[in-house]
């Protein structure tokens, strides 16, 4: 099998809060026949007995060198195993170890911007982030929304007409689209369990999209926080690398 020589992404966050190393590697737990054969519907891929009985080597080595299945090795090194398998690790120690083995199973590397990321994100306040540019080369400040009734029926189109003319503010798309939905079409009868209408979905298949909103100035995000202040998730102010005193 050929191993393609995967790049070295690098990342100015921990992964939950805690982790600045991470593998991806293709999926590793859960490839029983109902894997495959979702597999074989969804892209063609058929059932290869080398490549699952790898994929079964790989996930039991790192069981036994990192810790059980069962604890989600949770501790140095936690598991997420969704689409992919990805490994993330506290120790660089541990992340090298396993960059070194199975490299034909493996995705993605992300590492730290800085070697002392944990202590730069210690000196500074939670709300910040640190990226290597504004969000869209423009805005210093990102709000995202908490969605529930208050803002679908009224909150976000008020917040639209409000700054649509605005250059130093910008909603994301799924605020755009949600605030000018027809009125007539955003609910159903009652009949129906008054099912949330918008694309089809159901209500909390709509409130599971992201609505935020990116302001250039920090009046406007102090403004738009006092207009929504019961529907704020976060607000996020941009660190520039090339701020920091590193």
């Amino acid at each position: 099998m050929t191993i393609l020589t995967l790049p070295t992404n690098k990342s100015t966050k921990l992964f939950y809060k805690k982790y600045p190393y991470k593998i991806s590697y293709k999926r590793l737990w859960g490839i029983g026949d109902h894997y495959w054969n979702w597999m074989a519907k969804y892209n063609g891929t058929s059932i290869d007995p080398e490549e699952k009985a790898l994929r079964q080597r790989c996930a039991l080595w790192l069981q036994t060198t990192f810790g059980s299945k069962e604890s989600g090795f949770v501790g140095d090194v936690k598991v997420n195993n969704g689409s992919y398998s990805h490994l993330y690790f506290l120790k660089e120690e541990d992340y090298l170890k396993a960059k070194t083995r199975y490299e034909e199973l493996h995705i993605e590397y992300v590492e730290p911007m800085f070697d002392n990321l944990q202590e730069i994100i210690d000196g500074h306040d939670t709300n910040e982030e640190i990226r290597k540019s504004l969000w869209f080369n423009k805005y210093r400040y990102k709000i995202v929304m908490k969605c529930d009734e208050h803002f679908e029926e009224g909150l976000c189109t008020d917040l639209y007409e409000m700054f649509k003319l605005n250059e130093n503010v910008r909603l994301n798309k799924n605020m755009i689209e949600l605030a000018n939905i027809e009125t007539s079409t955003r609910s159903i009868p009652p009949a129906n369990n008054g099912l949330f209408r918008h694309y089809g979905l159901n209500r909390r298949l709509g409130r599971w999209r992201v609505y935020s909103m990116f302001c250039s100035d920090k009046l406007d995000a102090e403004y738009i926080s006092f207009v929504a202040s019961e529907n704020i998730s976060s607000i996020h102010k941009a660190l520039l690398i090339s701020e920091l005193d590193k």
